[in-house]
């Protein structure tokens, strides 16, 4: 099922981007997969458009993304290795971690729609390279909700459970630190 929930999730944001917010762009050429660009029409994949209307605009980095940093996965509750997925993000509320997100370029992060609605998004934290909470040692890149975008989610039987969260300023994007691969409009693979 959550899988299932993440291909959705993954095939929306392909289909919805657009290239409104050019300012987002990275800089150097990226080897796999692609960056989205804008969230003029991240909604509007439920909506009619014209067949010009929709565009998406691919974003270069400096990364691979989508490549976890080890080839371990998470099985029976082993603890994965430091920055072993670049992409998690964690999401704070008055200082107490509540909920995970996605980084899907330096400034948007999806999670689910649960995790903002009914909060005072603006005060959600979103952190980023942390291994463990508890570690004083490690310094995570923190950055705030910009603007939650959620649509037609009800609490009632979690249907349309996605939001997409822009944040405050650009997220380094680094070795430990890096974008979720998505997939292209035509359904390639990254």
């Amino acid at each position: 099922m959550a899988s299932r929930t993440v291909l959705l999730l993954v095939v929306v944001l392909a289909a919805g981007a657009s290239a409104a917010d050019e300012s987002n762009a990275l800089d150097a050429p990226q080897p796999k997969g692609i960056l989205l660009t804008g969230t003029k029409t991240f909604f509007s994949y439920f909506r009619p458009s014209s067949p010009t209307q929709e565009t998406v605009a691919t974003k270069t980095c400096n990364c691979v993304c989508g490549e976890k940093n080890e080839d371990s996965r998470i099985v029976g509750g082993q603890e994965t290795a430091v920055n072993e997925y670049p992409w998690m993000a964690r999401l704070s509320y008055f200082g107490r971690f509540y909920c995970g997100g996605t980084l899907i370029n330096d400034k948007y992060v999806v999670t689910a729609a649960h995790c903002v609605r009914g909060f005072m998004w603006f005060m959600i934290r979103v952190s980023f390279g942390e291994h463990d909470r508890c570690d004083k040692e490690g310094k995570p890149e923190s950055r705030f909700v910009l603007r939650a975008i959620v649509q037609d989610f009800t609490f009632l039987n979690f249907d349309h459970d996605i939001a997409l969260l822009r944040l405050n300023d650009r997220v380094p994007i680094s070795a430990n630190i890096k974008p979720i691969c998505l997939p292209t409009v035509t359904g390639n693979q990254c």
